[in-house]
């Protein structure tokens, strides 16, 4: 099942909440990289587990519409702003390929207004299949990229 099937495409982005707990039917599941409550009410994970990255899309508490894992080392992990710079943006994102899609979790802060913003951007080559705001549940733990 291809994941851009089941996406809304989203223009805007809403206000959004960061927190760094999973959510309680994900108590037992490893903590994540990236994930988030979709607007459309899904829950979207990118997490750790051992030598792998696993990405899951759907419905909370049900089992995922689409899962797969990837190794560790074909993760690639982008953003700008390291944490102590002097920019307005801090941004963060994890990408992973699967089957030929790309699969990008994005998160960003603006430091003067506190604001932050962030979603999920499906994409095959350069055409866009599906993008995604989060509304709620934010988790971020994406590294920081030296630049």
């Amino acid at each position: 099942m291809d994941l851009h099937k089941n996406l809304s495409v989203v223009a805007g982005l809403g206000a959004l909440g960061l927190v760094f707990a999973a959510a309680p039917s994900d108590a037992a599941a490893p903590s994540p990289v990236f994930a988030c409550k979709t607007v459309s009410g899904k829950l979207v994970r990118f997490a750790r587990e051992g030598k792998v990255l696993r990405y899951s899309y759907g419905q909370p508490g049900l089992a995922p519409e689409l899962t797969f894992t990837v190794p560790l080392a074909s993760v690639v992990y982008g953003g700008s702003g390291p944490a102590g710079s002097g920019t307005w943006w801090v941004s963060r994102e994890v990408s992973v390929v699967f089957n030929g899609t790309r699969y990008t979790g994005h998160w960003a802060f603006h430091r003067a207004e506190g604001s932050e913003e962030a979603g999920v951007t499906v994409a095959r080559g350069a055409k866009t299949l599906a993008e995604t705001a989060c509304k709620s549940d934010i988790e971020i733990d994406i590294p920081e990229v030296e630049e």
